[in-house]
């Protein structure tokens, strides 16, 4: 919320015409809401690598998951990610065996694709 000199609530029509709208213009901006400055931030956050859950507070959502519903589209390495640390840990773990592991990214939002080999010729993928 925005108050005037007298502790009021700004206008909301003051605010986006006389100021807001001014600015822009003075800094070669396109015509954005007000609002449209919060999603710039919390897009802004997330690319940065800070923690969902941090963004979360900060915008005030009621549970993570609202907040990743809507920004999750910020972390575009999240699945890569994810995926090159689970191939670590299991390549790791599985060697100890004789098994081999590996993991394949599909492509953007298709599932990953496991592929596991033991021995001589034996793969299991899923």
């Amino acid at each position: 919320m925005f108050t005037n000199a007298l502790g009021n609530p700004v206008d909301q029509t003051n605010l986006r015409v006389r100021s807001f709208k001014a600015l822009l213009k003075r800094a070669g901006l396109p015509d954005i809401r007000v609002h449209d400055l919060r999603h710039s931030a919390a897009t802004l956050l997330l690319s940065m690598g800070i923690h969902p859950k941090a963004v979360q507070e900060l915008l005030g959502h009621s549970s993570i998951a609202v907040t990743m519903d809507v920004y999750s589209h910020a972390m575009p390495t999240l699945q890569k990610e994810a995926m090159a640390g689970l191939d670590r840990l299991l390549e790791g773990s599985l060697m100890r065996f004789g098994v081999s592991f590996g993991v394949k990214q599909q492509g953007p939002g298709l599932a990953p694709h496991f592929i596991v080999a033991a021995g001589q010729g034996l793969y299991v993928t899923w």
